[in-house]
């Protein structure tokens, strides 16, 4: 993954959190890297947002798909 993109694709960054401003600085970190941010909502969303990063890693590692993937949003 190289500044939010894999292969040109850019990818989504989900953030969730229950700090609104400290919510938007993140979104707007993503931006600058690259990526698409999505707010995802409550900290209580971030343990899916965990398991989406758990799949990343096994797809990558375990069904050697390599390390420049990821996920996108379509919409």
């Amino acid at each position: 993954m190289d500044k939010g993109q894999v292969k040109g694709e850019r990818l989504s960054l989900l953030i969730a959190g229950d700090d609104a401003a400290a919510k938007e600085r993140v979104l707007g970190f993503g931006r600058e890297l690259g990526f698409d941010p999505i707010d995802a909502g409550p900290l209580r969303n971030s343990r899916w947002l965990e398991t989406l990063g758990y799949l990343n890693i096994l797809l990558g590692c375990v069904q050697k798909l390599g390390p420049d993937i990821g996920f996108r949003v379509v919409r």
